[in-house]
């Protein structure tokens, strides 16, 4: 996720990373994947729905 250009993108990307995190969250964040997530909420501040989903997502890894 390191291209932050597409809120829509950042939203489906965050909704999956967040769903590979309930079974394998150690590897989502071993591959940047939590950093990934932090990094779209300040590139996307006027977007509900990648906030939320990113939400979501670090609750997915902190739940792991």
């Amino acid at each position: 996720m390191t291209k932050l250009g597409s809120a829509a993108v950042q939203q489906r990307a965050c909704l999956a990373l967040g769903s590979i995190a309930l079974s394998h969250a150690a590897q989502v964040v071993a591959q940047g994947g939590a950093a990934d997530v932090v990094a779209a909420m300040p590139a996307h501040p006027h977007s509900a729905a990648v906030q939320q989903r990113a939400c979501l997502a670090l609750g997915s890894i902190a739940r792991s």
